[in-house]
Parts: C-alpha cells; sequence; structure tokens
C-alpha cells in the first residue's frame, strides 16, 4: 500500500543526508529486503531511531508489511534501553551497528542478520511468548522523558488516516523539502516524515538542534522550504533574532507540542508575514497519531490562542462531567473522535494482543471550550500533565519517582516550567542529581525551591493549590 505510493516517486531524492541522496527507489529496494529478512511477519521489531535513513527505511518496511515495531529515540544510558528491551522482548532490534557490539547488547543477541548503511538488524534470544494483534502496527512513547514504559499502541489505519488529512490542509506536495527539528520517535516528528514521505517530497535529515548554525548552513544550502517545531523551539528562534534570519526558500512553518503563548504567537505571526511565510499552529496528542486540530494563517489576528477546528475527516467537541455535549462558550472536556485515534495503550509485550478499545474517540483530558464561529480554546488540563518543550510530563508519575528515590517533595509548575518544592537544602541537592537523569529536558524547563514544609491537608493530601 505504502511502497506502491511511494514507487509513484521512485525517481525523487527522498532523503538528504551529510550529502548523501537516497532515492524512493532504494526506500522500496532496501524495505522489501529487509522485510524479507524475518521469518514471520507478526513479530516484534524495536527500532532505535534517528534521523538518518535507514530508520526511517526499516519504519517504513515495518509498516508497509504490517510487522509491528516499537519505536525508541536512543536513551542517554544503555540501562533505559535494556529495561525497555526486557520489557517487551522484541524478536529483533534495529540498531546502529556500533551499538550494536555494545556487551549488554550482544548478551541478548542471537545473531546479526541483515544490515542498512551502518545500521544492523539483529535476532535476539527472546521466546516470545506473548501474541500481538493483527492491527497494531507501531508503539509510539507518549512523548514523557520519566523513564516510562508505557506506550501508545498504533495501527496502519491511524497513521495514514492522519497522514493524508495533514496532507490535505498544509497542502504538502513533491515539490516540498523539510527539514527536520524533531526525533521522529516522537509523535509530531513522525508526523512529519509520514505526511512527506507520502507526498513525494524531500527531506533533509538533520541531527542538529536549531541553535546550531550548522542548522541553519544545512536549510540554506539544501533550500530546504518548510519546518516544524514545538514551542521551545520557536523560543529559541525568537532569541535568534529571527526577525534578522535570510530564508526565502522557507514558505511555511508549523508549530505544535504544546501551547505557544500569545507574544511568541504574535511575533511570528507578524515577522512571518513580513517574510511571505504561512504559519500554522497545530494541536494534538500521540493517542491521534499526532494531529487533531489546526489554526489556518488567516485566522491568526482574530483567534491568536485558539487551536482552530478539527482536522479533515475529525470531530471535536467538549462534554461536561456527565458526557453531556455543551454549547459555545461553555467549559468542559475536549473529546475529538477520527479513524486516527489510537488502539490503546501497552505498558508490556503482554498488552500487545489487545484490540482497539477507543473505538476511535479520544478524551483528551484537556479542558477547553468553543466560540461561536466555532474554534477551539484551551483552558487548562484535566489531570496533571504539562508539555515541557513539547515533552508531556506527568506530575504526579515524576512526583513519585523522585518520592521513592528518597526525595520527599511536591511536583506542580505550567507548561514549559516544572516547579519542584522541598523542604531542605540537601533534598535540593538529591533532587537536582535525581532529575538530570530523570528528565530528558534542557534545566530551563525545571526549578527547584526549598519552602517550610509541603502543604497538605487533613488526610495528607497535598495541596497544590498552596503552592506558588
Amino acid at each position: 500500500m505504502i511502497f506502491e505510493r511511494l514507487n509513484q516517486f521512485r525517481n525523487n531524492i527522498a532523503f538528504i543526508e551529510k550529502n548523501n541522496t537516497c532515492n524512493y527507489s532504494d526506500i522500496i529496494e532496501y524495505g522489501i529486503k529487509f522485510a524479507d529478512k524475518f521469518y514471520t511477519k507478526n513479530i516484534l521489531c524495536l527500532i532505535v531511531t534517528g534521523n538518518n535513513a535507514a530508520t526511517i527505511i526499516s519504519y517504513l518496511s515495518a509498516v508497509e508489511h504490517n510487522i509491528p515495531a516499537l519505536l525508541v529515540n536512543k536513551p542517554k544510558k544503555n540501562t533505559e534501553l535494556l529495561s525497555i528491551i526486557n520489557n517487551y522482548k522484541p524478536k529483533y532490534i534495529f540498531l546502529s551497528t556500533q551499538d550494536s557490539f555494545d556487551e549488554n547488547i550482544k548478551n541478548i543477541t542471537s545473531k546479526q542478520i541483515y544490515s542498512i548503511f551502518d545500521y544492523s538488524l539483529i535476532e535476539t534470544i527472546y521466546d516470545t511468548d506473548y501474541d500481538i494483534h493483527h492491527d497494531l502496527s507501531i508503539l509510539l512513547t507518549t512523548s514523557g522523558s520519566t523513564g516510562t514504559n508505557k506506550y501508545v499502541r498504533l495501527s496502519k489505519k491511524n497513521i495514514l488516516s492522519n497522514a493524508q488529512s495533514i496532507i490535505q490542509y498544509l497542502n504538502i506536495s513533491e515539490n516540498d523539502r523539510v527539514i527536520t527539528t524533531l526525533p521522529f520517535s516522537y509523535s509530531y516528528g513522525l508526523s512529519i516524515i509520514n505526511t512527506h514521505i507520502l507526498s513525494g517530497a524531500s527531506i533533509m535529515l538533520s541531527e542538529y538542534s536549531i541553535i546550531q548554525r550548522e542548522f541553519w548552513q544545512l536549510l540554506s544550502a539544501t533550500n530546504a522550504t518548510t519546518f516544524g517545531g514545538v514551542p521551545y523551539t520557536y523560543e529559541m528562534m525568537q532569541r535568534l533574532k529571527f526577525e534578522r534570519m535570510n530564508i526565502p526558500n522557507i514558505s511555511y512553518i508549523t508549530q505544535a507540542g504544546g501551547r505557544l503563548n500569545t507574544n511568541l504567537t504574535q511575533y511570528f505571526l507578524e515577522e512571518c508575514s513580513k517574510k511571505n511565510i504561512q504559519f500554522f499552529k497545530m494541536y494534538g496528542q500521540t493517542e491521534a497519531t499526532a494531529r487533531i486540530s489546526y489554526l489556518e494563517p488567516k485566522y491568526l489576528y482574530e483567534k491568536t490562542d485558539s487551536i482552530g477546528k478539527a482536522i479533515p475527516n475529525g470531530e471535536l467537541f467538549v462534554v461536561d462531567e456527565n458526557n453531556n455535549y455543551l454549547s459555545s462558550n461553555e467549559t468542559g472536556e475536549l473529546i475529538y473522535k477520527g479513524s486516527n485515534v489510537c488502539m490503546g495503550y501497552a505498558e508490556s509485550c503482554y498488552d500487545l494482543h489487545t484490540g482497539d478499545e477507543n473505538n476511535g474517540i479520544l478524551h483528551t483530558g484537556d479542558i477547553g471550550y468553543y466560540d461561536k464561529d466555532g474554534f477551539f480554546y484551551i483552558t487548562g488540563r484535566k489531570k496533571r500533565f504539562l508539555k515541557v518543550f513539547g515533552n508531556r510530563i506527568n506530575l504526579d508519575e515524576l512526583e513519585n519517582k523522585l518520592n521513592i528515590n528518597g526525595c520527599l517533595c511536591a511536583c506542580s509548575g505550567v507548561d514549559d516550567k516544572i516547579k519542584i518544592y522541598v523542604c531542605s537544602e540537601d533534598m535540593k541537592n538529591k533532587a537536582a542529581l535525581l532529575l538530570k537523569d530523570t528528565l530528558d529536558i534542557h534545566p530551563s524547563g525545571y526549578s527547584i525551591e526549598i519552602i517550610k514544609e509541603i502543604p497538605r491537608n487533613s488526610t495528607g493530601k497535598i495541596q497544590y493549590s498552596l503552592l506558588g
């Protein structure tokens, strides 16, 4: 299905990576050989991803040939990767050939069976004593960085339907040239790959941060026409003096991964207008395979803080605590309906047999409303989640992880700023060390404050409203 579509663009350049190019015909050729190495298709493959041709080809091949795949961005520590491996017991792992020689990986390796460029497919020693549902295609992290083994279960239908909706409203074509700014194991980054691949466009594969000179040099040298980013990306671009940048080939840019504050929205609206660049704000969740809504650039002045309207073929509505539909300007939980809603969650390989538990309905956990014109707005979160630089952080999970490691604390905050409250200098130092290993985000995304005592009610529950 996918490769048949890619064959239409077989002579187009799919990837540009370190001055090397890869055509769509190469994706098909390597992808078929990759899939042929599996003695059965309904068996789990873990892909340690990077913004490179090899791992994207393996992912596309897995989706095309109905090989369930778990996408993991390379962790900082091998112990984190081994925890995921032990929990999901994949029969195959695709990772860099250099990493395959790590002693811990060699201990679970049966044999190496195929290579794409500098990546290797290895077979593991695990017995597959678990079943996998026939609709399961991809396991994707919910984008948190607290070391959880919880993944979203996505079907091929979820992936393709969301990609088609995004292609439609962004009008992506084979003439586009996108440069990567995000890991493709993150749902937003993955949607950028999916939509441009299915359109026959070219992708400039970059591992550079947008704060590095090399990123902008690559963007200019490859004549990139678009890129996407989370709120932190846009904060950095403002600091880099976006208004002074000469990027004449950029036709549009996209933003998702959390709320962009009003000031930043207005700044980019004005500067993009001067540069003749379209600026799309979007809202989504991994559970919806990426995108749920988008705001057309022409409405940015009038609806600056809105998340827009539902993507094509999707529906958004608001309900009260009893699931009754609410009218305009009434606040409740945002509910999304669409064929891109995930099958459910998995926390180990023994959850992979489960079918579709959502039936196309997603309770987003976000609180909001829609106005008289049908534009939706988010005012808060039903549960204690924050988005920090595009990563969704469960404050209860983070707090528990710190507490069980001997750091008594309370966690609060707002998007892009977690606040951890402790009661001594020793606890502050301990929290700092734990957070360095627990949160894969920049230290500017959190602060640690010393308070006299953590406020609690008569039953011992923390009163978060009394924290700063």
